[in-house]
């Protein structure tokens, strides 16, 4: 997976791309999962253009099947040297209280990590915490993250009480609530 992702970064960053890692690979990054199965890439609308060029240049399309819980407007996915690698922008997600949208730009980049010398830009885990929330099936994602939140004391307390803005699940908001008043 990291010769994909070595791969990918460098024609992004080369294309001076706005693009980070999400999904289970900031929870890697955390050691909070093991190896996770795909690589989810977040870009922003601007640059989505000069993405798909760089993917279709060094990987397979893939077909995206119907979208059902998700409002995420442009969703592509590819396969990079037999690792599947999700392309997304304006991210979204259907709950119970309405719609969410991810509002992915350069301050949704709070780290960097390096693989052989190439830069990596990660999102939050503070976005994984709420994002996680509002997709079934992911409360042990959830917990680790909630978990490791508690353990280190470092949340970032301005990313979340941002989304207490949002439209959001009542339970969500008070999830965030008990960590930042902490």
């Amino acid at each position: 997976m990291k010769g994909a992702l070595i791969k990918i970064a460098k024609e992004l960053n080369e294309k001076q791309i706005l693009w980070a890692l999400g999904g289970s690979l900031v929870l890697k990054h955390y050691n909070l999962v093991g190896a996770p199965k795909d690589i989810d890439i977040f870009v922003h609308e601007k640059d989505l253009d000069s993405v798909i060029k760089v993917m279709e240049t060094m990987g397979e399309n893939t077909e995206v099947l119907g979208k059902g819980l998700y409002t995420t407007k442009y969703f592509y996915k590819y396969v990079v040297n037999n690792v599947n690698v999700d392309i997304m922008s304006g991210f979204g997600i259907r709950h119970e209280a309405g719609i969410f949208n991810y509002n992915f730009d350069e301050t949704s980049i709070v780290d960097r990590i390096k693989y052989r010398e190439v830069n990596i830009p990660l999102t939050s885990l503070e976005d994984w915490f709420v994002i996680y929330q509002l997709i079934p099936n992911r409360d042990e994602k959830v917990e680790l993250i909630e978990q490791y939140f508690n353990s280190v004391g470092n949340v970032n307390k301005n990313v979340l009480g941002n989304y207490l803005e949002y439209n959001l699940p009542s339970k969500v908001k008070e999830r965030i609530v008990s960590l930042i008043k902490e």
